[in-house]
């Protein structure tokens, strides 16, 4: 009885009704965020504040140094605060490290000393077992 009232015809056409919205959600999506990302770049492409170092004190406060303009900021970063701790010489900043990252390493470093010391333990392993 239940196969009786099965239409194929109908649920073929439910099925690419299903499908096209579906496409038409991704193209208006893909086509949103496009149009967001060029927002994005054109407000950037003309800023004078660049953050150059960031480094967190406690779990919501941290302190970065900023260029705006020409000129290098100190500056302290709290949940709902910013206050300017002080004005710094460009001559006294390690702009060439390149990293300014919030823990001070990128992640091929922290792979390269995991790897390290998998190989070490494996090592230690070898020679007790010996």
């Amino acid at each position: 009885m239940l196969l009786s009232t099965f239409d194929g015809t109908n649920s073929v056409l439910q099925f690419l009704t299903l499908l096209l919205i579906f496409v038409f959600i991704i193209a208006v999506t893909y086509f949103t965020v496009r149009w967001m990302s060029k927002i994005g770049q054109g407000q950037s492409k003309y800023s004078n504040i660049e953050v150059i170092e960031t480094r967190r004190i406690t779990n919501n406060k941290f302190l970065q140094i900023i260029k705006a303009g020409d000129k290098y900021l100190l500056i302290g970063v709290g949940k709902d605060e910013i206050s300017m701790i002080s004005e710094l010489n460009e001559d006294s900043l390690d702009l060439e490290s390149g990293v300014s990252s919030d823990t001070g390493m990128n992640f091929s470093s922290l792979l390269d000393k995991a790897r390290n010391l998998t190989k070490k333990d494996l090592n230690d392993e070898d020679k007790e077992q010996s």
